[in-house]
Order: structure tokens, then sequence, then C-alpha cells
């Protein structure tokens, strides 16, 4: 269970079926939350 990511030097990757991990988290919590998020990663 759970999910696993890894850095591409980019992008967190998901493992298993390659999603990026805000695109994927911003689903998740708009699913729950019921209005659209949308979450980026800020550059450093």
């Amino acid at each position: 269970g759970g999910f696993h990511y890894k850095y591409d030097g980019q992008q967190w990757r998901n493992t298993r079926d390659d999603s990026e991990l805000y695109t994927a988290l911003s689903s998740m919590i708009s699913q729950q939350g019921g209005a659209e998020i949308s979450l980026a990663m800020q550059g450093d």
C-alpha cells in the first residue's frame, strides 16, 4: 500500500504509474474537498 515517489531531477514521479506528485495531490484534494484545487512545485 501507500504511494512511492522518486525525484527525476525535475519532478516527483510515482514509481508505479509515473504520475506526477502535485497533479495527483491536486486531484485527491479536489475529490475530497469538493472544490477544484491546483498545487504546483515551487522552483528552487
